[in-house]
């Protein structure tokens, strides 16, 4: 058998399949990220597509043992009690652990090869990291949903990564080679934050368009404007040194840059954003505008606990999203940002990065 490798959030991938499987539902969280104890939807099969191997099913319609299926056919079935303990053992390998790369977990690895799971994270072409169909209470209906996975157990998830696609440009005005040589010159310890303090001090600073077309028409589709709406959360980030989406919401909110008539506007635009990157939107790819992780948001929590935030229940799953996520710097050099510079027509710019990650 190959050797399998990942980090601790790809690991956590299994670890939700063990936990699932040997619990057979999962239960909801509110916007703390607190079990909701009478809340929770029973699993009747998790799939996944193992390329090679075929189209996996886990039964879960049997009292005592799960049902393996591949490509509809049984082929072995294990009792719930060996996921248990299997659930169990992983956790607390992740835990304990203090590695930040790839790593291996033999022991884990043979029980996945018992049970026809051949790779950490199943094959998808969307944000679907598991796929059930499961019982809801609400209506009885049984859909197949899929479901995106975050995972505390390793580092911080990213919710939007950065890359030169997450630029958004600015142009100054009145601006001469002089203070641009000079703002650029200074390359204190906080140096962003005094850049962006100094040019935006002397100089009028406005939003000109975005590095990525697509990523400006995603943003649109989710509002008309929103890309003017991160483009100043980003100034208010840089240079005021705001570190949270719920502070910086706040801020827009006090300044209000686009004149809305009473407060909200902007908590509620920035929601949706949120909401949105977080079931489907990508910065360089052109979204529908459906959601992809159409069942919702499965959280792995420090302490191994698994909970979901069901598409249903947007509002408290879009309150969580804004109060544990922050705006975060990557690579000024890797993501071309934070410098003035001028193109060929003599006029100035300088490009400020979006990336936004969660937080404990």
């Amino acid at each position: 058998m190959s050797r399998i490798t990942g980090n601790k959030g790809e690991w956590s991938e299994i670890y939700v399949l063990l936990r699932l499987i040997a619990e057979r539902k999962i239960y909801a969280s509110d916007s703390n990220l607190h079990k909701m104890e009478n809340i929770y939807f029973p699993i009747l099969n998790i799939f996944r597509d193992e390329k090679n191997y075929g189209n996996m099913n886990y039964d879960l319609s049997d009292e005592n043992n799960v049902k393996i299926l591949i490509d509809n056919q049984l082929v072995y079935q294990q009792t719930y009690k060996s996921f248990q303990k299997e659930a169990d053992y992983l956790l607390a390998e992740l835990q304990k652990t203090d590695k930040h790369g790839s790593f291996s977990i033999m022991r884990t690895e043979a029980f996945m090869d018992v049970i026809n799971c051949h790779k950490l994270a199943a094959s998808s072409s969307d944000k679907s990291d598991i796929i059930m169909k499961i019982h809801d209470y609400n209506n009885g209906y049984e859909p197949i949903c899929g479901f995106s996975i975050k995972s505390e157990l390793g580092a911080l998830p990213t919710l939007v990564n950065a890359s030169k696609a997450t630029n958004f440009i600015y142009k100054i005005e009145n601006m001469n080679d002089t203070e641009m040589k000079r703002i650029n010159g200074i390359v204190t310890d906080t140096k962003i934050k005094d850049r962006m303090f100094e040019l935006t001090k002397s100089f009028q600073v406005d939003f000109s368009k975005m590095n990525n077309q697509t990523f400006y028409n995603n943003l649109m589709k989710v509002d008309s404007l929103l890309p003017q709406i991160m483009a100043h959360a980003m100034v208010y980030h840089f240079r005021d040194n705001i570190k949270t989406c719920k502070d910086v919401v706040d801020k827009l909110e006090i300044e209000n840059p686009l004149k809305y008539p009473s407060k909200g506007f902007y908590e509620y635009k920035f929601k949706k954003f949120l909401c949105s990157v977080a079931l489907g939107m990508v910065p360089s790819k052109e979204w529908s505008g459906i959601d992809e992780a159409t069942g919702g948001y499965i959280v792995v929590r420090n302490d191994g606990e698994v909970l979901a935030f069901y598409i249903y229940n947007r509002n408290v799953f879009e309150q969580y999203l804004l109060d544990n996520t922050k705006f975060e710097r990557g690579s000024v050099n890797k993501h071309d940002y934070a410098s003035i510079y001028k193109d060929n027509n003599d006029e100035y710019f300088i490009n400020l990065n979006l990336s936004i990650r969660f937080m404990k």
